[in-house]
This record gives structure tokens, C-alpha cells and sequence, in this order.
């Protein structure tokens, strides 16, 4: 029988094929599987501390599940079926952290309509933690992006946008610290460049920093400063 350890460690190599699967919606139904495949080995030592983190990337507006006639992922995918596996999950380890990726715009209806007051509505009702940035969700414009934000509960972290002088710059930190179990946890974002992505007016007065300068220097911040265990990075730049 495989050890817990054993598990942990394939898991890694397991965990990064499964992150490059590219359909989002498939991962939330696939995703109930996984964990109760998984569950029996994640049962810490005496000595251990077990941390889960849960993590989303272009979700892009689809609060319903897809059609049932999507060629790819008929009838998956959706909040409601998010919200179920976060509230199991947090369920089966309270030392749970969800983070998302960015790209949380655009894609249906509810983003033409609702300017993305649906979406951060029911990623604050699922409870997420931390996010990021990514390229579509400025396509309202930073001013849109601040009037959505209002609707959010949860953090918002870039290391490589300088948000300063902005509408958002109250509410979008370079990195934020959460302590679960006792461990002290940093969590930064990275943005992808805008040029040739974001339309530069929905830009404006925003700068772009070279993502790997802003990380070195976030993360020595999160180590040395912070004193920080774990340091998890939430990324828009691509693979």
C-alpha cells in the first residue's frame, strides 16, 4: 500500500500534469474525485501540519455550468458546484486557503450585463482568500474594475502592477499574509504585460513592472520581513 508520504511526494509531479489540463470548467467536476482519491493518505503525522490550498484560474464569467451541447465540457462547470467542493474540502480540513488567478471577466452575459458584480459576489459567497489579476479583468477599465471590486470580501495582490494613484490602489496590496495552524503564509500576484492584451486606456495609470525583479523582491520581503513558512505565488503569466 502506498505511504502517505509516498503519495505527497508523486503528488507533486501528478498535481502539475493535472494543472495543465486546459479546460476549467472539467476541474469541477473531476475535482470531487480526485479528492476522495486522495483524502485517505492526507491525514497528517503527529508531527505534521496539513494545509490545503485550492486554486482557480479563468473562470472567465461562467457562473452557469457550460450548455449541455459545448463540444468540450457539456453541462460542467459553474459556481454552484465550486462552492460545494470548497465547502467539502473546508469541511474535511478547516486549514484550507482558495486563491484565484485572475481572469475572473468576461465570457457570458453576467459580465456584459452585471460588470462583474456577479462574479466577485459569488467568489466572496464561496469564500475565497486571496486573488490576482489577469489581463480581462480590466477590460471595464480600471474605474470598472474599482466599482466591481466593492463587491468583493476577499484580498487582491500584484507584486508587478503599481496600482498607485488609482482607483484601485486601496484595495489591491503587493502581498498579503495569512497564518493557518500557526504557520505563517505569504500569498503575492504576478500580471501578465499589457501590451498588445489590455486596451491602454483600461490600463491607465497602471505600470507594469518586469515580473521576476517585483517576485525576487516580494519574496525575499515575505521571507525575511514576514518571517514566512510558505510562500505561494498567484500567477497570470501563462505557463
Amino acid at each position: 500500500m502506498i505511504t502517505r508520504r509516498k503519495f505527497l511526494g508523486t503528488s507533486l509531479i501528478g498535481g502539475a500534469a493535472f494543472s495543465l489540463l486546459p479546460a476549467v470548467p472539467s476541474l469541477f467536476t473531476s475535482a470531487r474525485s480526485i479528492w476522495d482519491l486522495a483524502a485517505p493518505f492526507l491525514q497528517p503525522d503527529a508531527d505534521e501540519t496539513l494545509i490545503t490550498i485550492l486554486h482557480t484560474n479563468d473562470t472567465h464569467s461562467q457562473i452557469d455550468p457550460l450548455p449541455d451541447h459545448d463540444t468540450r465540457n457539456p453541462a460542467k462547470g459553474g459556481v454552484a458546484r465550486r462552492a460545494s467542493l470548497v465547502k467539502r474540502v473546508r469541511k474535511e480540513n478547516p486549514n484550507t486557503l482558495l486563491v484565484d488567478a485572475g481572469d475572473v471577466f468576461q465570457g457570458t452575459p453576467y459580465f456584459n450585463f452585471f460588470k462583474g458584480e456577479v462574479e466577485y459576489k459569488a467568489m466572496s459567497l464561496i469564500g475565497y482568500d486571496v486573488g490576482t489579476l489577469g489581463n480581462h479583468d480590466f477590460d471595464n477599465g480600471v474605474d470598472g474594475l474599482a466599482a466591481a471590486m466593492k463587491f468583493s470580501n476577499f484580498d487582491f495582490v500584484s507584486s508587478n502592477y503599481d496600482v498607485r494613484g488609482t482607483p484601485i490602489e486601496s484595495r489591491v496590496k503587493p502581498y498579503v499574509v495569512r497564518v493557518l495552524a500557526g504557520v505563517r503564509i505569504g500569498v503575492f500576484g504576478l500580471g501578465i504585460s499589457p501590451t498588445g492584451l489590455i486596451t491602454p486606456d483600461n490600463f491607465k495609470g497602471v505600470s507594469y513592472r518586469d515580473p521576476v525583479k517585483a517576485a525576487q523582491e516580494t519574496v525575499q520581503a515575505l521571507r525575511e520581513k514576514e518571517q514566512c513558512r510558505l510562500v505561494i505565488c498567484a500567477s497570470h503569466l501563462g505557463y
